[in-house]
């Protein structure tokens, strides 16, 4: 094997520059070299530890002329201090006592002490002391070193101010550790000594890059001021030339092919690698610790203070420590700033602040606590409810109202705000007369939506329910509701979910928000005068047996289809004309081009005709809008049933041969949107299409027609234009004839 230049020199740079052995191992002295002073700058002491020698004591002349004889005694000094010195005192107690003293330290100010005198640092550094530097970690929360550290050279790796090679120490000190280099370097020596392995591929070119591999490295550049990028690796140069010399050692015995050697340097290997990723994961856990530690400044602690302060002010005034600590913390206003000493006088200041925030958060927390309260007690009166429900049938039992909306009821709206205890037995009396409850809820229940009828609208009408021109909308604000309601039943079976039954406060005063809505109800009027009914005495069940159907004159045609409603989707559709018809093709129009004005129109036999069969369709064959009277596995509107699947039903489940409607099987009340739903009806193809590129073609209604078809096909084969745009190569005619 050649011997490079380079190579020669491991065992020179060896002696000034840290290896893996100096990382790993060596005396305490080393260690606290390596970890306290500047690299290779250094002496190592050695010495059993013993107490340092007194001064010699100084004399005065007299004393010296005196010398020799027996009877002279130098005088002392009326100002000199006759007996031990101070700093003695310390120093002549035992040993188990000073320890116990120094174990009250932090790791810094055990640090410290070491550098005092030769006495205390070899004190310290003795074995049977480590407890003391483990105490003062664990009290400070500080991390735990390395196997290859000792404490004392941690200390002075995480507290030391200077840069660990050239020795430089600013003003402010070398604050940054690399934690997984475990170092403490000034930018300039990471500049100059921090190496890539594109910079070892130039440096070593007679080693392996694979070297690498079993080094640490960080991923902090010399001037990145802390920013870390996982693409870079960056290794401490004075590291790479002892583990150098061992892997070319250990790889030369390898290649002669012995396998003891082979066996050592996978071994050496593992070793290495274990040892850099357990590096690594320390580096982790020191940058949590050292970020926490960056944030404990004087003004948190103070803050800290400051409110700790007000929280026993608050405490004395009643308030529980659960709403303090909820309703303040250091960042509140009042406490982020201020001295740490809370006075009467401050506090006079900071109480109208923060007192509100306080009583806020208590009854918020009284809230909560009173809303867990009402939902357990909800969901025993709902068990003891639920089983008075299934002993009615279907029919009878999806127009009752949920549990909650019975709240407004005296008898259940005193038990749910009851002080003591409530259990079934409770409910049970109410349980027990629920029938008579139910009526008196519908009853309140009516006449509050009556309420909301104006008076004018009132005149002569016995039961306004019946009449097809009263309409009725929900303001419960449920994206699932139902926004026009026609009829009790429908009314009746109506059960959006209102937040204002679950709040903590519920009386009899509380009614449902169903009102009287004045524009749909002059939509009804309107569809009813269409039919030839007079408003004031027709009933919904006539408009039902009229079964009309209407067109929407504003709404546009869609691929040339209308679409066509019975008269309650047509109340519907007044209501929320938002949905947009068009014609096709055309140019975009805007919003407020797009509002349906709804002027409705009775439709043509044609569209009468296709419109009652596609609905008679829905609710015979293809409609899921049925539900069992002898069962509730259908009631819910998500579990609505076919006709002939809800017969099927009847048979296989019931044995009902002849089912009867409104006796065994209903039609779902709650599914009316389905079966209410307007039908879209194809016209004939109608030539409402013009050319713009012939001559006089599109001026005046004479112009020739085209379907939309044709007048492609035309402008391709005669102008040539084989992509046209609408109103630009050709119009369209909106004035279409609807199927009125």
């Amino acid at each position: 094997m050649v011997t490079t230049r380079r190579k020669s020199a491991l065992a020179a740079s060896r002696a000034a520059e840290v290896d893996f052995k100096s990382e790993g191992g060596g005396s305490d002295d080393q260690l606290l070299a390596d970890g306290d002073f500047v690299e290779g700058g250094h002496s190592t002491r050695k010495g059993a530890l013993s107490r340092p020698k007194a001064k010699r004591q100084k004399v005065t002349a007299t004393a010296t002329q005196a010398k020799g004889s027996a009877s002279a005694k130098p005088k002392a000094e009326a100002h000199e201090c006759v007996g031990p010195r101070k700093d003695q005192n310390l120093l002549t107690m035992p040993l188990n006592v000073l320890l116990e003293i120094l174990g009250l330290l932090s790791p810094k100010d055990l640090l410290n002490v070491t550098r005092t005198n030769k006495f205390l640092c070899k004190a310290l550094l003795a074995k049977t002391s480590q407890f003391v530097w483990v105490s003062a970690r664990d009290v400070h929360s500080v991390p735990a070193p390395l196997a290859d550290f000792s404490e004392r050279r941690w200390a002075g790796l995480l507290y030391s101010s200077h840069c660990q090679r050239c020795g430089i120490d600013s003003i402010s000190g070398i604050r940054k550790v690399d934690p997984f280099l475990r170092k403490r370097l000034c930018a300039q020596c990471k500049s100059d000594r921090y190496i890539t392995p594109f910079k070892f591929k130039k440096e070593y070119p007679e080693f392996d890059v694979e070297i690498l591999d079993y080094l640490p490295y960080t991923n902090v550049g010399s001037w990145s001021n802390g920013f870390n990028d996982p693409n870079y690796k960056y290794f401490w140069d004075p590291n790479i030339p002892a583990v150098a010399e061992e892997w070319e050692s250990l790889k030369h015995a390898a290649d002669m092919g012995s396998a003891a050697a082979k066996k050592a340097f996978t071994k050496w290997k593992e070793t290495r690698t274990q040892w850099v990723k357990d590096i690594l994961q320390a580096g982790h856990r020191y940058q949590s610790w050292a970020k926490g530690q960056a944030g404990q400044s004087v003004a948190a602690t103070n803050r800290a203070k400051r409110l700790e302060a007000a929280t026993l002010r608050l405490i004395q005034l009643g308030y529980k420590p659960e709403d303090i600590s909820q309703a303040i913390s250091v960042k509140t206003v009042g406490i982020a700033t201020g001295t740490p000493n809370v006075t009467d006088s401050i506090w006079a200041k900071l109480q109208p602040k923060l007192e509100p925030l306080v009583i806020e958060e208590r009854d918020q927390r009284l809230s909560r606590e009173v809303k867990s309260m009402l939902n357990t007690r909800m969901t025993v009166f709902k068990q003891t409810y639920d089983n008075f429900l299934s002993t009615l049938r279907p029919l009878e039992r999806y127009q009752c109202p949920p549990a909650p909306f019975l709240r407004i009821l005296p008898e259940v709206s005193a038990l749910m705000n009851a002080e003591n205890v409530v259990t079934v037995q409770h409910f049970q009396p109410i349980i027990d007369n629920m029938a008579e409850h139910l009526v008196a809820y519908q009853d309140a229940y009516k006449a509050s939506v009556i309420a909301t009828i104006p008076a004018s609208e009132m005149d002569g009408v016995v039961d306004p329910f019946e009449l097809a021109r009263f309409v009725f909308s929900c303001q419960a604000g449920s994206s699932t509701c139902s926004k026009s309601m026609i009829g009790w039943e429908v009314i009746a079976s109506h059960q959006c979910i209102d937040r204002r039954f679950d709040e903590a406060s519920v009386d009899a005063n509380t009614t449902h928000q169903v009102v009287y809505d004045k524009t749909a109800s002059a939509a009804a009027s309107t569809l009813i005068q269409l039919v030839g009914l007079d408003p004031k005495v027709a009933k919904f069940s006539d408009m039902d047996l009229r079964n009309a159907r209407f067109v929407c004159r504003s709404c546009r045609l869609h691929n040339n289809s209308i679409k066509v409603h019975n008269w309650r989707s047509a109340v519907m559709h007044t209501t929320h004309n938002a949905v947009i018809h068009t014609y096709l093709p055309t140019t975009p129009i805007s919003t407020g081009q797009n509002i349906c004005p709804a002027a409705f129109c009775l439709g043509s036999s044609a569209t009468t005709a296709s419109g009652q069969t596609a609905t008679l369709t829905t609710m015979e064959r293809d409609g899921m809008v049925w539900s069992c009277n002898h069962c509730t596995a259908h009631i819910e509107p998500n579990r609505c049933q076919k006709k002939p699947d809800v017969l099927g039903h009847l048979r296989s489940e019931h044995a009902i041969t002849n089912p009867q409607l409104s006796q065994d099987y209903f039609l779902n009340t709650r599914s009316r949107a389905i079966y209410d739903k307007p039908v879209c009806v194809l016209l004939p193809r109608v030539a409402n299409c013009r050319c713009l590129q012939c001559p006089g073609e599109g001026n005046g209604a004479s112009g020739r027609r085209f379907i939309l078809e044709g007048v492609v096909s035309h402008l391709r084969m005669k102008h040539q234009i084989n992509a046209p745009e609408v109103s630009v190569d050709y119009e369209v005619d909106p004035r279409i004839p609807l199927p009125c």
